[in-house]
């Protein structure tokens, strides 16, 4: 169940000056946003969009592909 606290910030439009844990981050219900803790304070992005995920994936493919050719590093996600 979450937790007061947590679902008046979540509902609010203005910060509220609390220091939030992985307990309360972990209370989140699942959606497509993407939550973060960050000393204390929780952070909000949405999802990526396909299309950024797949540049992504094309960017990472090409980089595998050079490092093989030239063992000059790793890459990873």
């Amino acid at each position: 169940m979450i937790s007061e606290t947590l679902q008046n910030a979540l509902t609010e439009v203005r910060p509220l000056p609390i220091r939030y844990t992985v307990d309360d981050l972990e209370c989140i219900p699942e959606d497509t946003n993407r939550y973060e803790l960050i000393g204390g304070k929780l952070f909000v992005s949405r999802a990526p969009h396909l299309d950024h995920q797949l540049l992504i994936g094309n960017l990472i493919f090409q980089f595998g592909l050079y490092l093989r050719e030239n063992p000059i590093g790793i890459i990873v996600t």
